[in-house]
């Protein structure tokens, strides 16, 4: 079974159908890169990648406190761990900043070349998440084979069916892909030899939020 075929999906608050991968659906795959951008850390396989980060609500923060181990180990093998904890902070426990409420998350991962513990802190009010959210995009070129779709579609822009083709298309890049992976798809659209050309100028402004 594909990786693809083997993550859940579920609704967003829009009724859109969008991937809800568990940390388990890491174990057995095998990362070609892993990338800590800012404060998200990001899985690269062949197929796709999975997205650890955090949804920015209003007065809380959450980030990576430490790395434990070097995120190269987990590079060119399978993982063979892929393990999520969390730990609320006591009451009692003061801390040097305002903040009133606390939350630790910790991952462990292991391939057989060794392990690494991530932990993150949430910060908040207490009114706010403090949660890790975790997400599975596709890579570009399983975005590109979905944009050769566009060839099949009637001539006429804008017909109701290639209204849906943009609305499932721009999804893929709702499921929070990093500002410089649309970009770069972006070119790509419009380096697409044989494409016509109206959809490709689209397509490229759908990416970059322009259209």
């Amino acid at each position: 079974m594909k990786l693809i075929e083997k993550i859940g999906r579920t609704k967003d608050c829009y009724g859109e159908e969008i991937f809800s991968p568990e940390i388990s659906d890491m174990v057995g795959v095998t990362f070609t890169e892993i990338i800590k951008h800012d404060d998200e850390l990001i899985f690269v396989c062949d197929d796709g990648q999975f997205i650890f980060g955090h949804y920015q609500d209003c007065c809380e923060k959450v980030y990576i406190e430490s790395i434990v181990g070097n995120l190269d180990d987990l590079i060119g093998e399978p993982l063979l761990i892929a393990e999520e904890s969390s730990i609320e902070s006591p009451s009692d426990i003061k801390f040097d900043y305002s903040d009133e409420s606390h939350t630790w998350t910790f991952y462990k991962f292991a391939t057989r070349k060794g392990y690494v513990d991530v932990r993150w802190l949430g910060e908040s009010s207490g009114y706010y998440s403090e949660k890790v959210n975790l997400e599975f995009a596709l890579m570009l070129r399983e975005i590109i084979e979905i944009a050769r779709r566009v060839e099949q579609l009637p001539d006429k822009i804008y017909s109701l069916k290639e209204q849906e083709f943009l609305r499932d298309f721009a999804k893929l890049f709702e499921i929070k892909v990093a500002a410089r992976e649309r970009e770069a798809c972006a070119k790509l659209i419009e380096a697409e030899i044989g494409m016509n050309p109206i959809w490709q100028k689209h397509l490229a402004a759908k990416l970059r939020g322009e259209a």
